[in-house]
């Protein structure tokens, strides 16, 4: 189904997507990517075409179609954005350096993946019109419990 997509204050181009790996972390629609609910998230996101450079005639077929690439892909690109950062974790927690209640509250020890569904949560994907191979550029902007702002 193709998404529908808004012109934002005349500078990128949005929709609303459900991206299925999202389900069940934290649910991070406030205001820069802040928890707006304890609800665990539907997998409801934002999804933006940055269009640096660009005039905000309407998108063409190749713009869309790195749009649904990402999409399409969302998957194995999420598995890979996590791994990273379970792999990555010990080192922010050093970074941060929480102790005692804060530690436990914002940034506890994590063993998994599945640790991190309470700890983070999507609040974006940015598609850019920069591609690599064919591949966009794509960067996922979540929240998290140990950064007041988005991650």
């Amino acid at each position: 189904m193709m998404p529908h997509f808004t012109l934002e204050d005349g500078l990128f181009w949005t929709t609303r997507v459900v991206l299925p790996s999202w389900i069940g972390f934290q649910t991070r629609q406030g205001a820069y990517g802040s928890q707006n609910t304890l609800t665990r998230s539907d997998g409801l996101v934002q999804m933006v075409f940055a269009p640096e450079g660009r005039g905000t005639e309407p998108l063409t077929s190749a713009e869309i179609s790195m749009i649904l690439w990402t999409i399409e892909y969302e998957r194995g690109i999420s598995e890979a954005l996590i791994a990273g950062l379970v792999k990555e974790y010990p080192a922010l927690q050093r970074q941060y350096g929480y102790s005692g209640v804060e530690k436990t509250e914002l940034m506890p020890d994590i063993k998994s993946a599945d640790n991190l569904r309470s700890l983070i949560g999507l609040y974006a994907v940015n598609v850019h019109q920069l591609r690599n191979k064919g591949i966009p550029y794509v960067g996922f902007e979540f929240g998290c419990t140990w950064d007041g702002s988005a991650c």
